[in-house]
């Protein structure tokens, strides 16, 4: 580990120095560092596109939120400034109606001026209540409308995202299908090739059996033929002995 922390101080230090004395040369080199980091922040972007707009959305919404959290600031400060200036104009027709009750009745304890002068006070915090007011509404207006904007168009990027979702499934299966197709061979003739030269070799096994069954069936008769004749010889000269040992028939006179 202290290795470690002096050659990262050595390292810092030498950074430090180029810095100090060379700012040209570290400037180039905190170009190039920018330039590396630019280009493999790049290829993430373009090795995941959909996942860089799903982050920016996801982004967005964050971004929403936040402003959302300052709209209810904006809008607290609305609604305080609106009760003041209703105190303030409840303040102002009481004072008025005290004015006017007053001088009715002749104002014997001079308290009428004192009166007006709270009233005038009273007129410049409302006059200033009110510009105050006037200018939240209008600031919490613009937000809120700033805001609805970007809801809008987080809501419009999230369906676009999944339009793309969609989009993109598509593009890849119809590329997986290109590369299938570019690789695929297939010649129908060689399977017709082969299934003749199969039906072919079953026709020579059966004219094969065939001619066994037939060979047998020939030498069978023929055997069976020749067993006759030879028997029928055989009688015959049977006869021919038999006739030799009869005694010979006398002749009638």
């Amino acid at each position: 580990m202290q290795t470690l922390g002096i050659v990262l101080g050595v390292v810092v230090l030498g950074l430090i120095v180029l810095a100090i004395f060379n700012r040209q040369s570290f400037s180039r080199l905190f170009g190039a560092a920018r330039a590396q980091a630019g280009k493999i922040g790049r290829a993430a972007e373009e090795s995941d596109p959909l996942a860089m707009l799903q982050q920016a959305v996801d982004d967005g919404i964050a971004e929403i939120g936040k402003a959302k959290s300052g709209l209810e600031l904006a809008k607290s400060n609305v609604n305080s400034l609106h009760r003041q200036v209703d105190r303030d104009v409840s303040e102002q027709t009481r004072l008025n109606t005290r004015i006017k009750a007053v001088l009715e009745g002749g104002d014997p304890n001079d308290t009428a001026r004192d009166y007006a002068i709270q009233l005038g006070t009273l007129e410049k915090n409302l006059a200033a209540n009110q510009k105050q007011l006037e200018n939240a509404r209008k600031m919490y207006e613009g937000f809120a409308a700033q805001v609805k904007d970007g809801q809008d168009k987080v809501v419009a990027a999230r369906q676009r995202a999944s339009q793309l979702q969609v989009q993109l499934t598509i593009s890849e299966r119809a590329s997986e299908m290109a590369k299938f197709a570019e690789n695929f061979s297939f010649d129908p003739n060689k399977v017709n090739e082969g299934i003749a030269r199969a039906e072919e070799l079953i026709q020579q096994k059966i004219d094969q059996n065939q001619a066994k069954a037939d060979v047998a069936l020939d030498f069978g008769v023929s055997t069976a033929g020749q067993m006759k004749d030879e028997e029928l010889e055989r009688n015959a000269e049977a006869d021919e002995i038999l006739a030799r040992f009869k005694k010979p028939d006398l002749e009638t006179p």
